[in-house]
């Protein structure tokens, strides 16, 4: 796909976080090329700990809601105790309303379905951004 006319990460750090490493890594891959910088996670603890040891290390988060540790929306809401103003994308296998709800009810910047279209992605994760300064 062109990503030439898709939004420039310019530089901000997103963390990625999905239990299915093919789907992390394309989805990581995707932000790489659109100019983010990215930490790719299959583990929502071990990328919680991360936000944990360096807040101020990530200025958005993109997770697959399903997850056996924990879902994407716990670790949204983990991660916004720490970090009230970071970006929340959530991701999932489940789409429409109870989606849709459930993000909002959390706090959740995005919520798109699986499979991710990287123009919904580019596009939303930038009005995310910028609405958040």
């Amino acid at each position: 796909m062109d990503t030439q006319d898709l939004p420039r990460g310019q530089g901000r750090r997103v963390l990625v976080v999905d239990d299915d490493a093919a789907l992390a890594s394309l989805v990581s891959e995707d932000l790489l090329d659109l100019g983010y910088v990215v930490q790719t996670f299959t583990s929502a603890r071990e990328a919680l700990q991360a936000v944990v040891g360096e807040p101020a290390g990530f200025d958005a988060v993109v997770t697959d809601e399903a997850m056996p540790e924990m879902t994407g929306t716990v670790l949204i809401q983990q991660v916004r105790r720490l970090r009230p103003d970071m970006v929340a994308v959530l991701v999932s296998g489940c789409s429409g309303l109870d989606l849709a709800s459930r993000a909002r009810e959390a706090g959740i910047d995005l919520a798109l379905p699986k499979p991710i279209a990287l123009r919904e992605l580019a596009q939303g994760l930038a009005r995310a951004l910028a609405a958040r300064g």
